[in-house]
């Protein structure tokens, strides 16, 4: 769910903080990929891995883009869902 991830932390226990992931995710060389394959590509990129923390973060977790490249997102944890993941995010990228 698109939030503000850290509204959304602050306003949760300590113990049901305990229980959720905060990461940020920056897209290094972002300046470069706009220059080198148009603004135009580096959109549809960004509009793709939107819909992959969308899809992802249903249910359990929130998500917000910070700036053009950046987002945080906050997700419940559960190990087998995590790892699976982030293969899928590794082989991506």
């Amino acid at each position: 769910m698109k939030a503000d991830v850290k509204a959304v932390y602050e306003a949760m226990s300590k113990e049901e903080a305990s229980r959720y992931a905060f990461v940020e995710m920056n897209i290094k060389n972002w300046d470069y990929f706009n220059a080198a394959y148009g603004m135009e590509t580096g959109n549809e990129v960004l509009e793709e891995i939107t819909k992959t923390l969308e899809n992802f973060l249903t249910n359990q977790g929130y998500w917000q883009r910070t700036y053009r490249e950046t987002y945080h997102f906050l997700f419940y944890v559960r190990r087998l869902r995590i790892k699976n993941w982030m293969i899928k995010c590794w082989i991506l990228f």
